[in-house]
């Protein structure tokens, strides 16, 4: 007997070759059964993903991370305009605006503490192009009503 041929002493029935094409035909079908179960799933993982993208959004009054070139933008504001170097500046959004809590550096005359109204600022910053902010001043509030994007903020 020589390598390449074949020993053609067994045969099929016609059964065997009616599974062989069932099988095929199974196999054809098992990959849309298995598109019906995982397509669902997938939608509902990635609602899942943005629903909770939504909800960790920042709302008014939240805590945020200035845009841009924002931070600089406001400490150059403390130099030129308030002549103070700010030290802690703290951003929160409000509703068409951020509203900064702005620590200035205590002055040596007369002598103050960190967290004395001279040293504290509250600031509204609006932005009015890609990167360009317009920044103002706010009055200091009363403790009580010291709230980002409070009554009489902005």
């Amino acid at each position: 007997m020589k390598i390449f041929e074949t020993d053609d002493d067994t045969d099929f029935d016609q059964s065997e070759k009616v599974r062989l094409f069932e099988t095929q035909k199974r196999r054809d079908t098992s990959g849309k059964n298995y598109a019906k179960l995982l397509i669902p799933i997938a939608l509902l993982v990635l609602a899942a993903i943005a629903a909770a993208v939504w909800l960790t959004r920042p709302n008014i009054g939240d805590e945020v991370k200035p845009p841009g070139t924002l931070r600089q933008q406001v400490y150059s504001y403390m130099l030129d305009k308030e002549k103070r170097t700010a030290t802690e500046m703290t951003f929160y959004k409000c509703d068409g605006f951020l509203w900064v809590k702005a620590v200035a550096e205590p002055r040596s005359y007369p002598p103050s503490n960190l967290l004395d109204d001279v040293n504290q600022f509250r600031l509204s910053a609006r932005q009015n192009g890609e990167d360009i902010w317009q920044i103002e001043t706010l009055a200091l509030p009363a403790k009580p009503d010291d709230v980002p994007c409070g009554k009489n903020n902005g």
